[in-house]
Order: C-alpha cells, then structure tokens, then sequence
C-alpha cells in the first residue's frame, strides 16, 4: 500500500460520510451542529482534504445514527470500486496499445 492509496482511501471515507449525510436529507452544515464541529473543518474532512480522526468519525457516525464501522465498510467497497475502475481503464489503454503494435507488426510482415 502506497501514500496514494492511503489518501485515496481517507477521500472514500469522506465521501461515504458525505453520502450518508445526504442520505438522510442532512447538510454538512447541520452536520456540523449536530457534531460541534466547525463547518469548514468538517467540509475538509468530507472532501477528503484532511484525513479524519477515528474520535471525529465517531462523531459523525453518532449524528447520524450509525456505527462508525459500517461508514469504514462502505468507504471500502467505494475505494475498492475506484480501484477496480482505474485498473480496468489502465487495462483497455494497455489492450488498446497492444491492438496498436500489433498492427504495426503485422502490417511489417505483410510488406
């Protein structure tokens, strides 16, 4: 695991507090009060900006209702997801550049 996955993974974290949020019609500025955590600190959090305490998570899932671990399960499968993504995009760019220099060879064997 690289620094890069650990970022992308705290931005999953926030992503998946956000979504939550959302999910149960509340704004991060409401989320905020409920939290006692100030607005933009907590928006920083929410965007991944700032990686989130495990206090302050627990935090946040209170408010909403929830266990701090179901929000770590979901942002998981989101990360695992965005992972998945991002190996098939690299995997049609690779078959494309092979399809590519297959091409160049075959119309090399050709001549």
């Amino acid at each position: 695991m690289t620094r890069d996955d650990a970022n992308q993974f705290n931005k999953c974290v926030g992503a998946q507090a956000r979504a939550e949020a959302a999910a149960r019609g509340i704004a991060v500025a409401k989320l905020a009060q409920m939290t006692g955590i100030n607005r933009e600190t907590l928006d920083r959090w929410l965007k991944g900006e700032r990686a989130m305490s495990v206090p302050t998570l627990f935090k946040i899932a209170m408010a909403l209702g929830m266990k701090p671990q179901t929000i770590l399960e979901r942002a998981e499968e989101r990360h695992a997801a965005e992972v998945a993504a991002e190996m098939t995009q690299k995997d049609v760019a690779l078959a494309a550049y092979d399809d590519g220099d297959w091409q160049v060879r075959q119309e090399r064997e050709n001549e």
